[in-house]
């Protein structure tokens, strides 16, 4: 399934300092309290705190702007005050961290546009990953039982599948794959892609 960005609508974040472009969520209908998946984009306007997400496991890349500079403070339910800074930028790869970290993120310079998959701890784990998608090619990545792959373009794409049909992908598209089927694709160009692999906990 391709779920295409310039359908998007812009959703308030829950602390209220700003805007999300939602890509994916699970269940469908779910919210910010009750998913157990969520993937989505938001351009990053101004510095300001985290919001707080309980039982949360998060990963966030950035894809435009200079970047984010992340420091670490105490709450009740965390001790990351001892946390060192940490710098996210177009080149850094996706930073994982938990929904429960009270976080202050600082722009290090104009604005950002960052990418963000929330996963509910103990429902699913996630794998983030950075790749140059080439023809026949899916590399590091470590498949379990023919999971799925949401997979987002960092730049226009055109393919031809396992069928050899021809598709064009925009930048900022997030296209759900098989990752037995992907490596079948035949890529014009060498294409830059973050591949995120939802695996579901064992019940």
């Amino acid at each position: 399934m391709l779920f295409k960005f310039d359908q998007c609508q812009a959703t308030p974040w829950k602390n209220g300092l700003g805007s999300t472009f939602q890509r994916y969520i699970f269940p469908l209908g779910a919210n910010l309290d009750n998913f157990d998946v969520r993937i989505s984009m938001a351009k990053v306007q101004t510095s300001g705190p985290f919001s707080i997400f309980n039982g949360v496991d998060r990963y966030l890349a950035v894809l435009e702007g200079n970047g984010l500079r992340l420091t670490f403070t105490e709450n009740s339910t965390s001790n990351t005050a001892n946390h060192p800074a940490v710098e996210l930028t177009q080149t850094t790869a996706p930073y994982a961290f938990k929904g429960e970290w009270s976080i202050d993120s600082e722009l290090m310079d104009s604005q950002v546009l960052d990418f963000n998959v929330m996963v509910r701890r103990g429902v699913y784990r996630a794998t983030v990953t950075q790749h140059l998608l080439t023809t026949g090619n899916l590399p590091d990545i470590q498949t379990e039982c023919h999971d799925e792959l949401m997979v987002l373009f960092l730049a226009n794409a055109e393919y031809l599948d396992e069928t050899a049909k021809t598709h064009s992908i925009a930048q900022y598209d997030l296209l759900t794959v098989s990752n037995n089927i992907i490596t079948q694709w035949h890529f014009k160009h060498a294409t830059p892609v973050i591949i995120t692999q939802l695996i579901k906990c064992a019940d």
